[in-house]
């Protein structure tokens, strides 16, 4: 499963119980948009070693 998929999945079911936190919300979409997926979202989850990251 690549990062992207991954993350995807997890921010869903995070604003699932998180319903109220709006600004947490945006927080962590917006670094998973701008930073962490266009650097890392194409990789598989076994290639994110310590040295690409």
């Amino acid at each position: 499963m690549k990062l992207q998929q991954w993350a995807q999945d997890w921010f869903a079911a995070w604003q699932v119980s998180h319903t109220g936190s709006y600004r947490t919300t945006q927080s962590y979409q917006g670094l998973l948009q701008d930073t962490i997926l266009p650097r890392l979202g194409k990789y598989e989850l076994a290639e994110l070693t310590s040295l690409r990251l």
